[in-house]
């Protein structure tokens, strides 16, 4: 179960277990990446090195189908993603992220990332706008390659920022989406920010 605490995005949780230490671009001499592997081969060896967790080695997939042109959002998605769960370099992987969207190819697994990145920096208004575009295109979202992230996650930080941004209405129904039986009489009153939040917080060590 991901450990969650309200006002802290549930994705972050996901950082401490796997700090590793991770070179930003291909390292000299020791480059276990073959130099025959075509761009399309590197990007995903790239993403099972990632789904075993093996970050070290997935950068070095992800950053050498860059390096030989590869003109996809898929390996700027796994760099980004790669980093921002085997780092605490954000600003890296939201790099990443931002090239990709000038990429070809699918956005979502980037734009879920930045959600969380931006969330990370307490930019609420960016987080909401990102999670809102991927469930909009796709309401059951699931990031395939780390199939416990999916729009339950997505759903729970909109809900997070809108109360963060003390947008309560907002807040509330996004916290409908996923308990449609949690009612308030006024959720503006103290007593139903306060019943909002603890929701939002139960809501969080429920979701896996």
């Amino acid at each position: 179960m991901k450990q969650r605490i309200f006002h802290v995005s549930p994705i972050i949780y996901l950082l401490v277990p796997f700090m590793v230490l991770l070179v930003i671009g291909c390292t000299d001499g020791d480059d276990p990446v073959s130099a025959e592997a075509g761009p399309i081969e590197l990007t995903s060896d790239g993403w099972k090195a990632f789904e075993d967790t093996d970050f070290e080695s997935a950068l070095d997939y992800f950053n050498s189908a860059i390096k030989k042109g590869y003109d996809s959002a898929d390996p700027y998605s796994g760099a980004g993603w790669t980093i921002f769960l085997g780092s605490s370099e954000i600003d890296a992987a939201l790099t990443r992220w931002n090239t990709g969207l000038e990429k070809p190819g699918g956005k979502y697994d980037i734009q879920a990332g930045l959600g969380f990145a931006h969330l990370a920096r307490n930019d609420y208004t960016a987080a909401i706008s990102a999670h809102e575009l991927v469930l909009g295109e796709n309401a059951n979202y699931i990031f395939k390659h780390r199939t416990d992230i999916d729009y339950r996650d997505l759903r729970w930080t909109i809900a997070q920022c809108f109360y963060m941004e003390t947008e309560f209405d907002s807040s509330f129904s996004w916290v409908q989406t996923l308990n449609s039986n949690f009612t308030v009489d006024d959720v503006n009153t103290a007593e139903g920010k306060r019943l909002l939040a603890i929701e939002i917080e139960r809501l969080g060590q429920q979701i896996r």
